[in-house]
C-alpha cells in the first residue's frame, strides 16, 4: 500500500465575484446542459451550482432554474464592468439553449 500524495492548492490571492441567474427553460433542457454552458462561457468561471429548480403544472413545457456562479481572475481583481460583461455572455449562452432570463 502506497499512500497517495497530498495536494496543496493555495488560497486565491484575488476575490471571486458571485452572480446568480434565474431562467425559464424547456422541460427537455437538463441541468447538466445549462451548467456546462455557463462553465464554458469563460475560463474565469470557476464554479457553477444549481440553487433552485421549480415546475408548475400551468407552465406545461417549461421549468424554472436558478444558478449561482463565481468568476475569478488569478492575476487581478475583476472590475464590475468585467463581471457584468461576463454575466452578459452567460445570458447570451443560455438563451441559445432556449432559456428566457427572469
Amino acid at each position: 500500500f502506497k499512500p497517495s500524495p497530498i495536494g496543496f492548492k493555495p488560497l486565491p490571492k484575488y476575490p471571486a465575484v458571485e452572480r446568480d441567474i434565474s431562467m425559464m427553460v424547456p422541460l427537455q433542457t437538463t441541468v447538466a446542459e445549462v451548467t456546462q454552458t455557463i462553465a464554458k462561457t469563460s475560463d474565469l468561471i470557476d464554479q457553477v451550482k444549481l440553487v433552485d429548480m421549480f415546475q408548475k403544472d400551468e407552465w406545461k413545457d417549461k421549468k424554472s432554474l436558478t444558478f449561482s456562479f463565481s468568476m475569478q481572475d488569478p492575476s487581478k481583481t475583476l472590475t464590475t464592468k468585467q463581471a457584468d460583461d461576463m454575466y452578459a455572455q452567460v445570458v447570451k449562452a443560455v438563451e441559445n439553449l432556449g432559456a428566457h432570463i427572469r
